[in-house]
């Protein structure tokens, strides 16, 4: 129906080949001319089930724009640059022997405890220097885990996750402990479960208490032989023969209780508490005769009176049947508990670091330098900006005068700057309450300061929200930042909507090179005569450069005119000189190849380039 297309009206009923041909082929892709020829002939599209980035590319599926830009793994990896770097360190630790450089500001976002320690402890420090009484690897691992928010566990022992344990704990690290505590969960196996229950119990993590609690009862029998028994401290111990659930017969349990009491450094000062939790009257005669009374662990009446009390002689144990927990899977064979969400040998905490940096961002405390923007002063942290930005390690570390500047004046606008400063810090930023000229100054200062993966994302969010009113600003800003995707799909959208895009006020403003870019697409489809009004209205308001002038009237395609449009409308602009008016018209005389824009051609023709449906 050409009433319902411009485009239509002129491929099928404008005079060219195809207003004759049955079979019309369109370089464009199937399904979505399928909704939009839905759409012509009902007046209604459902949007929920089509996939809305189509539009994008051949990528689109895997790039995905969002309102809210999230590189929180990209800060990890730039304040990870400066862990245990002296550059600008004001703070060292000193640990065994070892000097540790570091940044205020980063333990104090990072760290409550921190943030007491380096005010209480530098006041008396002419060095700058603070004493950690701590092992220096673990120290390290924390270090590392404060800058980055990311930690490997997978070639750490008993002793390193004792000592980040123990300086977390120090240090309020809340989230890594338990982390840490989900990790040794699902590890544990016969030659550690006695050291990580004593680890649980140490640093209160009941999880992992539960389930180590766990294992010992499916695999007491191996876990009472294995030597690491011995390694229990009393009250461990104590509280283990306190259950009901240890799958052994009690005859295993005393030997193991014995073996303890022999070999650990407390035995003898706590044994005869500890006897007093094996259950004798479990055990059979033969079994008190032959193992217990060689002990001497009980006396002769003590021995006497668990036979009197024995009702049953065959040999028993504390339960036969386990209640099993259903966040537990058993598996016997291997004498392991395998977690039915296993966690990975990464900790990432990526996001916990950007939501304690971030109160860095336009806070004094620490603070070494100010930046000077539309008369406001805005605090910032050198060594932080610089571990961001090749531009800011080079103005602040470079040797230029802004070195050794404490107030660095820059020309920019406040807002978009804020905006930058405040996404280097939490390494996010929300785009969709931000005003368009100010996503398109902020995405300037992305190229200024060299922040290209926010940039990109900058980009593609602009992607989505391309529309009629801001098409024309959007693409200036991507031809002056070589943005080749967001140039295709402005091009793609203006293709499409090429007569309501050139009515726009917002065209006037359109930049030399951006109308170039336009003027030179096969694709653009809207009536020549509609084009070199536009463009004509555009030269009225840019008369200053004559040459440039000159060679826009040169992209219009004249002979793609009727000649009563350019009797009637070009002839009256002086545009051309007669002489150039009658060639042109000879020229459409002459041939029926004309220069057409947005015409896709017949099947015995060549394909002309079809813009994208835009949203």
């Amino acid at each position: 129906d050409p009433a319902r297309s411009d485009y239509f009206r002129a491929l099928l009923y404008g005079g060219l080949k195809a207003s004759n041909q049955k079979e019309v082929r369109l370089s464009v892709p199937l399904e979505p001319f399928k909704y939009l020829l839905k759409y012509m002939y009902s007046g209604k599209l459902s949007l929920n089930h089509i996939n809305n980035m189509s539009y994008l590319g051949k990528d689109a599926k895997n790039k995905r724009c969002t309102d809210e830009v999230k590189h929180m793994e990209l800060l990890s990896l730039s304040l990870s640059t400066l862990c245990m770097s002296p550059l600008n360190a004001d703070v060292t630790f000193i640990v065994n022997g070892d000097r540790i450089p570091a940044h205020r500001a980063i333990l104090a976002a990072r760290s409550e405890s921190f943030s007491v320690l380096i005010n209480n402890e530098l006041k008396t420090s002419k060095d700058n220097e603070i004493k950690i009484e701590a092992p220096v690897k673990p120290f390290k691992y924390l270090l590392k885990y404060i800058y980055s928010g990311n930690m490997s566990l997978k070639q750490m022992g008993q002793d390193d996750f004792q000592g980040i344990l123990d300086l977390a704990t120090m240090y309020g690290f809340k989230d890594l402990i338990a982390a840490i505590s989900g990790h040794l969960s699902e590890t544990i196996r016969l030659g550690n479960v006695c050291a990580t229950l004593e680890m649980a119990r140490l640093f209160e993590m009941d999880e992992l208490c539960t389930a180590c609690e766990l294992f010992i009862d499916h695999n007491a029998t191996d876990v009472l032989r294995d030597k690491s028994f011995r390694k229990l401290s009393f009250i461990t111990l104590s509280l283990l023969l306190d259950r009901d659930s240890i799958a052994a017969q009690e005859v295993d349990i005393f030997r193991a209780v014995y073996d303890w009491y022999q070999h650990s450094a407390h035995g003898f000062q706590y044994g005869p508490f500890i006897f007093e939790k094996v259950r004798f009257t479990l055990m059979s005669r033969d079994e008190l005769q032959r193992v217990v009374q060689p002990t001497k662990v009980l006396d002769k009446g003590r021995l006497r009176d668990v036979m009197a009390e024995k009702k049953n002689a065959s040999a028993s144990c504390r339960t036969k049947f386990l209640e099993e927990l259903p966040s537990r899977v058993i598996n016997k064979n291997t004498n392991n508990i395998r977690m039915q969400n296993p966690s990975k040998d990464e900790i990432v905490h990526t996001d916990v670091l950007a939501a304690q940096m971030v109160k860095m961002y336009m806070n004094g405390d620490y603070a070494d330098v100010l930046f000077v923007v539309e008369n406001e002063r805005i605090p910032a942290h050198r060594m932080f900006l610089a571990a961001r930005s090749d531009y800011f390690r080079a103005l602040l570390y470079g040797g230029l005068k802004e070195s050794n500047q404490k107030e660095v004046k820059l020309s920019v606008r406040l807002k978009p700057f804020k905006y930058l400063l405040k996404y280097m810090y939490s390494g996010k930023l929300s785009l969709n309450h931000i005003k368009l000229e100010d996503i398109l100054d902020t995405l300037g200062l992305t190229d200024v300061f060299n922040l290209s993966v926010l940039k990109t994302a900058i980009s593609e969010y602009l992607c989505k929200v391309i529309s009629l009113s801001n098409v024309c600003t959007v693409l200036n800003s991507a031809q002056i930042y070589a943005l080749s995707g967001l140039i295709s799909q402005c091009h793609s959208f203006m293709d499409v909507n090429a007569t309501q895009v050139l009515k726009q006020e917002t065209f006037r403003n359109i930049s030399y090179q951006a109308l170039i870019s336009v003027l030179d697409r096969k694709s653009f489809s809207a009536y020549e005569i509609e084009i070199f009004q536009a463009v004509h209205n555009w030269c009225g308001l840019n008369k200053e450069n004559a040459d440039k002038i000159k060679n826009l009237y040169a992209k219009v395609r004249f002979t793609a005119m009727s000649q009563k449009e350019l009797l009637t409308v070009v002839r009256g602009t002086n545009v051309l000189k007669p002489s150039e008016l009658l060639d042109i018209i000879t020229q459409k005389d002459s041939t029926d190849h004309l220069p057409f824009r947005g015409v896709v051609e017949c099947v015995q023709a060549r394909n002309v380039e079809f813009g994208n449906v835009a949203c």
